[in-house]
């Protein structure tokens, strides 16, 4: 088995700047103005990735110069959305949109405190993601897992994809795996296809689209 990257999972995302943040809502009206979007309903918006990456190194370059020379320990106080926005751009490498709401909430926090020491956190929710099975398992391990999917009624035998929500896919192998024995190789392969999912989609139900291989 290959490694697998979570950060390339996720296609489209969702995450949320908040109004009464100053260098949030400074974001947010300047994507308005310089950037191309389309309406998802009140205080809400999606863009592109690429327009997304190339508008935080237009305008805030000199900021990610600045926590870039941190590496990974970034003070609290630097750990801006600009941050955050720039790291979700370039790391997620199949990222195609970013869906922003506006939030009005006053009492909001993005600090947490962990062993007492308080640190910044960004929630975000996968919205959509595409697993590619070639990335992770080698042969004879794919060909295998192949016929699993296809046993599941996931898989259309010599299409080399599927779609579902991620909880559908997740139930029905969950299901299939209790068909097999224990110690069988198709039981190991499909515990390490629901190991990859948890790994990678930890408290979404995404849309989910799943690639293979036939070699």
């Amino acid at each position: 088995m290959g490694e697998l990257n979570v950060n390339h999972i996720p296609t489209i995302i969702d995450t949320t700047l908040y109004r009464y943040n100053y260098i949030d809502y400074r974001m947010w009206a300047q994507i308005r103005n310089q950037l191309d979007y389309k309406e998802m309903g009140r205080n809400s918006m999606i863009i592109s990735s690429q327009q997304l990456k190339t508008f935080v190194a237009m305008n805030y370059g000199d900021e990610i110069n600045k926590v870039a020379s941190y590496g990974f320990q970034v003070p609290r106080k630097d750990a801006t959305s600009i941050y955050f926005m720039h790291r979700v751009t370039t790391e997620m490498v199949n990222l195609k949109y970013v869906k922003l709401t506006l939030d009005s909430d006053k009492s909001y926090t993005r600090i947490v405190e962990e062993d007492e020491d308080k640190t910044i956190k960004y929630d975000f929710a996968i919205l959509k993601a595409t697993l590619n099975l070639a990335d992770i398992f080698d042969e004879p391990e794919l060909t295998e897992l192949n016929k699993i999917l296809e046993a599941t009624g996931l898989l259309t035998p010599g299409k080399p994809y599927f779609n579902g929500q991620f909880l559908d896919i997740f139930n029905r192998l969950e299901i299939h795996l209790n068909t097999l024995g224990k110690e069988s190789i198709e039981s190991l392969i499909v515990l390490a296809l629901l190991d990859t999912l948890e790994i990678s989609i930890d408290k979404e139900n995404p849309m989910l689209m799943v690639i293979t291989d036939y070699p």
